[in-house]
């Protein structure tokens, strides 16, 4: 073998091998990101969200949520972060509202990621609600209550994605 072929198959192989390694302490221990368009209540809305919980059980992320109909916007960061299966329930503090009685509020959502390509069902997010007094463990989304409450409200992704792991 050449030498640079050599060197190209040695860093795929320890890239494959990283790609492979469990989370080790402090690394990534689940995920869900997106963004997407959905229709509900006669309104278009947009949201976008990115939220990581580390081995450690920290968890950081945000969550932008516009509501076209209303003209209200919504940005919370995530200080909650439950992966069931193919779903994340996520939930947070707001920061920056449009609305003044949105300010300060505590947030929850789902999104549910159902695979990739043209014949995968589309992805599902929820509707956010806002839940008070924030923050109470009796709202945060490892509550099974809560989750419970979100999985039935979940709707079709409009021309968007949602990964999670």
């Amino acid at each position: 073998m050449k030498p640079q072929l050599t060197l190209v198959v040695a860093v795929a192989a320890a890239a494959v091998a990283v790609l492979a390694t469990p989370v080790i302490a402090g690394g990534v221990a689940n995920s869900a990101t997106g963004s997407g368009h959905l229709t509900a209540d006669g309104g278009y809305r947009t949201f976008s969200f990115s939220a990581r919980e580390y081995a450690d059980g920290s968890v950081k992320g945000q969550a932008q949520l516009n509501n076209r109909g209303q003209e209200r916007r919504i940005h919370f960061t995530v200080d909650c972060l439950a992966v069931v299966g193919n779903r994340a329930y996520i939930s947070g503090m707001s920061k920056s509202a449009s609305q003044p009685a949105d300010l300060g509020g505590y947030w929850n959502m789902a999104v549910e990621d159902n695979g990739q390509g043209a014949s995968s069902p589309p992805d599902r997010v929820t509707r956010a609600f806002q839940l008070t007094p924030a923050p109470s463990s009796q709202w945060r989304c490892d509550n099974p209550a809560v989750q419970a409450l979100m999985t039935g409200q979940l709707l079709p992704v409009e021309r968007g994605n949602v990964q999670v792991r």
